[in-house]
């Protein structure tokens, strides 16, 4: 047997026990959106923390069908770093996703799943470093490896996008005349086919300056669209535009 379908196989029985050296340390409800509530009247989940020797446990339970929505593991209880194995479920314990982690880095297996239950991809990193990749169809057919998620990209590249901001940015003169400068942050979405939205400023300096960089981000060309499983999706991004007078 392969060494990743042994490793299937032996998470899967291991996951869902909870081992007597387990120490329930707390419990949270939860709404739909994770949010924390006071009591379980209105709370769609409950979150436990359990403490192992190893590593600490958030195990979250739907409470409408008492499946298991997600066991995500870390260091310790300040929960900022990932450690050991991760569980990702749907559908009433359908597995849909497992990650390992060392001390915060990907190490060793990353595999999703069709809904069917076959294989999506599989992944082998050390430190954080792919060493193999595979896709699969969903009728179990392999495919062509590709990057699970990219992002977007200006066209040229980091480096023409500055370019394009110099040769673009107008600065106002009243701006210019009050010794107004700073770094305006400018968040918006690129769709599917790379065109911008939903233009907000994320941190003012003066409204001159802001209207100059919604100016700017409103009139940029096309990026190319980030993907997710190979298909284009939208992607926030946040932009900070500075504005000297040096």
């Amino acid at each position: 047997m392969k060494k990743w379908k042994q490793f299937v196989l032996s998470s899967g029985l291991s996951m869902l026990a909870l081992p007597s050296m387990a120490q329930l340390v707390d419990s949270t409800y939860l709404d739909n959106d994770y949010t924390e509530l006071d009591n379980i009247l209105t709370a769609s989940y409950i979150r436990c923390d359990y403490k192992f020797s190893d590593f600490f446990e958030k195990r979250t339970i739907n409470l409408a069908n008492r499946s298991i929505d997600k066991i995500v593991r870390y260091e310790d209880a300040s929960a900022k770093v990932f450690q050991d194995t991760s569980f990702f479920f749907a559908d009433s314990n359908r597995l849909t996703k497992i990650v390992v982690y060392n001390h915060g880095q990907r190490q060793g297996a990353y595999i999703k799943f069709w809904p069917n239950g076959t294989f999506m991809r599989y992944e082998n990193y050390n430190a954080d470093t792919l060493l193999e990749g595979k896709c699969y169809a969903v009728d179990g057919s392999k495919l062509v490896y590709f990057p699970e998620e990219k992002m977007p990209t200006f066209p040229g590249g980091m480096n023409a996008l500055y370019a394009y901001l110099v040769d673009n940015i107008k600065y106002p003169e009243k701006a210019r005349k009050k010794g107004i400068e700073g770094r305006v942050r400018v968040k918006f979405v690129i769709q599917q086919d790379g065109s911008v939205a939903d233009l907000k400023v994320q941190k003012s300096i003066d409204p001159l300056l802001d209207a100059e960089a919604l100016r700017v981000v409103q009139n940029m060309p096309h990026w190319i669209p980030g993907e997710q499983e190979g298909k284009a999706v939208k992607v926030q991004f946040v932009l900070p535009i500075s504005f000297s007078l040096q």
